[in-house]
C-alpha cells in the first residue's frame, strides 16, 4: 500500500501467485510455490499447459529453456489481519475511497477491537469479547447497574447469515430465561433464539430493528439487541477461559454437525458457510437452530 497516515495498519499486503489457463483462479501465496510444478521444467508435462500451449505458440517458445509455466502470473493482494474471514483483494481494485484506505478505518469495528483495547479474542476465527459472559445459546451478557444488555455472538451472527427481520418483546414485557428472546426472519426461514435471563424489557435497540443485519457486522457493537433489568439470570453463564473453551467446543461440534447432519464441509479455521439459510431445508434449518441457539441441558 502507500503507507499514507490514513491507510488501517492492519492491512496486509502479499504476493499471491495463480494459473491464467487454469479454469479457477486459486491464489497460491509466492513463498508456498517453490517445489511446485509450476517453476519447474516439469510444467511441460501439466495438462492445463499441453492443452493451452497448442493455442498459444507463443507462450510456448517462452517455456523453452525456461523452469517457470508462463502462464503462472504474479499478483499484490491485500488483507485484513484482524477481520475474521482472510478475504484477499486485488491492490489494482482498493480504491482510494475504500474505508480501509482512508481515516473512516477508525469507525471499522474490527479496528476498534484490536486498536482500541477492546479485549476481542479469536477463537477458531470466530471473535468474543474477553469482558462479556456468554449462554450456550450464542447470547452474549453485559453487566451494568442494575440492567443487563444482551446480543448474539459472532458464531450466531454467522450462522444466521442474512437478517430481513427482527421482533423484539415489546418495551416493558417480562422475559423469561430459556424462553424466545426475538424472533428472527432470515430469508425464508426463521431463528428464535432464547433468553439467558428473566426480567423486565427496558430498552430496545430500535436502529437495529431498522437494520438488522448490523448483528452480522458489529454483534458486539452496534449490534446488541436490548436491555434488561433482570430478576434472574441462568445458572449456566460462562466468561474468561471457560467462555473460550465452550467456543472452542462449539465449533467443532459444528464441524461435525453440519458434515454428519447435513453432509456439508467446512473450510478450516471455522469460517461459516453464508447464508445456510439459503442451502437447507427448512427442516434441516430448524434442526440446527434448536441444536445450536435453542440447547436443552447444561453447558
Amino acid at each position: 500500500m502507500n503507507g499514507t497516515i490514513t491507510t488501517c495498519p492492519f492491512l496486509e499486503e502479499v504476493s499471491m501467485v495463480y494459473c491464467k489457463a487454469y479454469p479457477i483462479k486459486k491464489m497460491i501465496p509466492v513463498n508456498a510455490i517453490k517445489d511446485n510444478p509450476c517453476v519447474t521444467s516439469s510444467h511441460f508435462q501439466c495438462p492445463v499447459y499441453e492443452e493451452r500451449s497448442k493455442d498459444s505458440i507463443t507462450f510456448h517458445i517462452l517455456s523453452i529453456g525456461s523452469d517457470q509455466c508462463p502462464f503462472l502470473e504474479v499478483s499484490q493482494m491485500v488483507y485484513c489481519k484482524v477481520y475474521p474471514i482472510k478475504k484477499m483483494i486485488p491492490v489494482s481494485t482498493m480504491q482510494l475511497e475504500s474505508r480501509c484506505s482512508q481515516g473512516a478505518h477508525k469507525s471499522c469495528h474490527a479496528y476498534r477491537d484490536m486498536a482500541e483495547g477492546d479485549k476481542t479474542v479469536m477463537v477458531r476465527g470466530f471473535r468474543m469479547k474477553s469482558d462479556l459472559s456468554y449462554h450456550q445459546g450464542h447470547t452474549w451478557l453485559r453487566m451494568g447497574k442494575g440492567t443487563i444488555t444482551l446480543g448474539l455472538d459472532d458464531f450466531a451472527s454467522r450462522l444466521l447469515g442474512r437478517i430481513d427481520g427482527i421482533e423484539p418483546p415489546a418495551m416493558g414485557e417480562q422475559v423469561r430465561k430459556s424462553d424466545t428472546l426475538v424472533k428472527m426472519a432470515c430469508g425464508r426461514c426463521t431463528a428464535e433464539p432464547v433468553s439467558p435471563v428473566s426480567g423486565t424489557v427496558m430498552e430496545i435497540n430500535e436502529r437495529l430493528m431498522r437494520h438488522p443485519n448490523r448483528i452480522r457486522k458489529d454483534p458486539y457493537g452496534q449490534g446488541w439487541l436490548l436491555t434488561v433489568a433482570p430478576s434472574g439470570v441462568d445458572e449456566k453463564i460462562l466468561s474468561g477461559t471457560k467462555a473460550r473453551d465452550w467456543l472452542q467446543g462449539e465449533v467443532e461440534r459444528f464441524h461435525s454437525y453440519l458434515e454428519n447432519e447435513m453432509g456439508l464441509t467446512l473450510t478450516d479455521g471455522g469460517e461459516m458457510i453464508n447464508d445456510l439459510h439459503e442451502k437447507l431445508s427448512m427442516e434441516e434449518w430448524d434442526r440446527m437452530i434448536k441444536a445450536f441457539l435453542r440447547p436443552k441441558g447444561g453447558v
